[in-house]
């Protein structure tokens, strides 16, 4: 968030340094123009962290969790070399706690980010510098609400976490290849 702000700020003094009565308007308008989209970028950021920082309201919904997650982690991902991509339903509808599901959507997504950006851990780097992508699906079948992380590249939730999470309801299937949250179904009222 900070990067993105710092990079408005500039284009905006370059915009004034620049923007005089009878100056040519081609002069300004590329800085301008970054300056926007940085700052739509900053309100996204910001969205995104006040979202996931007020206590939830209503029932857990994991999806829009993991969105706001991934949205707030990506820029660092990438900058380690993991592009992390979000498909499935917009929102979800949980049982269990709502804190306790955000709590464990963006530890399991913080786990995968950090495996998938140690390239021990990883296995090899990618051909040419391609990103390692992580995908997160989020779906609400007969089985359930749930979320997958793959490839999870080995990615190992500490013991503690393992232990919040049995008793928020949230079963974790992990392997070298996904990491798989079970919510509890949401109670129809």
């Amino acid at each position: 968030m900070n990067n993105a702000l710092n990079g408005a700020l500039v284009n905006l003094e370059v915009v004034k340094a620049r923007a005089r009565p009878g100056a040519d308007a081609g002069l300004v308008a590329a800085f301008a123009a970054a300056a926007g989209e940085q700052m739509e970028l900053t309100a996204t950021l910001a969205g995104a962290l006040v979202s996931l920082a007020r206590a939830p309201r209503g029932g857990a919904d994991p999806a829009r969790d993991l969105r706001d997650a991934v949205t707030l982690l990506a820029p660092a991902a990438a900058h380690d070399g993991v592009r992390l991509e979000v498909e499935g339903a917009r929102t979800i509808a949980a049982g269990g706690d709502p804190l306790a599901t955000r709590l464990a959507v963006v530890r399991a997504l913080l786990a995968v980010a950090a495996a998938a950006s140690t390239v021990e851990i990883a296995g090899a780097v990618p051909a040419h510098g391609a990103p390692r992508a992580v995908r997160c699906t989020i779906r609400d079948d007969d089985a359930g609400p749930s979320l997958e992380l793959t490839p999870s590249f080995g990615a190992v939730l500490p013991d503690a976490v393992h232990r919040a999470l049995a008793r928020a309801g949230v079963r974790v299937q992990a392997g070298s290849e996904i990491l798989r949250l079970a919510l509890p179904a949401h109670d129809a009222p």
